[in-house]
């Protein structure tokens, strides 16, 4: 009734960097207060609240890798 998933899957595997909006740029951005690493910077600018956890944020904190 189930089929079992290889989790080795290239297909299944995503990077943990890459931006929740566009979803090609590095993630440098965190939204304050609630922390959230999601936008990269030319993201950043057009969101209001936290993809994440929809909170409202106030600003945000720029992380460098």
């Amino acid at each position: 009734k189930y089929q079992q998933v290889d989790s080795s899957s290239q297909s299944l595997k995503q990077p943990l960097s890459e931006c929740f909006i566009c979803l090609t740029e590095e993630k440098q951005l965190a939204c304050m207060p609630c922390g959230h690493l999601c936008a990269c910077v030319p993201c950043g600018y057009a969101l209001r609240s936290c993809p994440i956890c929809r909170q409202k944020i106030q600003f945000f904190v720029r992380i460098n890798s």
